[in-house]
């Protein structure tokens, strides 16, 4: 918010109406001028440098701490950690309190594997996923 409000205020429009000296306006005389202030720009490049900074300082030193794996947008991977598996009912999932790890049961239609786990999101028990398996 502070950086959105200090880059507003470094650009901004004038506009200047001269008037004669019976203090009416002199309409010809009027321009508009686009103007800067330096000390905005300063403040808004502090400020940006400010928050890049620690971002950057927050992406290294924090790590991610969590078993659900980082799925970006792949499509295959988010649909396959929301479909519930076939002892669940997905309306009773939707409504409770849910926790993502193997769920042991595969959805409807998907065929197990041999050797190949199911993790998802669901209200019941669940463990978590070991490094050593496959999983879908």
């Amino acid at each position: 918010m502070a950086l959105h409000w200090t880059v507003s205020q470094s650009l901004f429009y004038v506009l200047i109406v001269p008037y004669d000296v019976n203090l009416q306006i002199d309409a010809d005389g009027a321009t508009s001028h686009l103007a800067y202030s330096p000390v905005a720009i300063l403040v808004s490049i502090i400020l940006g440098g400010i928050m890049v900074t620690g971002l950057l300082v927050m992406a290294l030193f924090r790590r991610y701490r969590s078993i659900l794996p980082l799925a970006g947008s792949c499509s295959i991977a988010i649909s396959a950690a929301c479909h519930v598996g076939v002892d669940e009912d997905p309306a009773t999932a939707a409504l409770g309190e849910v926790m993502w790890g193997v769920t042991g049961a595969f959805p409807e239609g998907v065929e197990a594997l041999d050797g190949v786990g199911h993790c998802s999101f669901s209200s019941g028990d669940v463990e978590r996923p070991d490094t050593d398996r496959l999983y879908m």
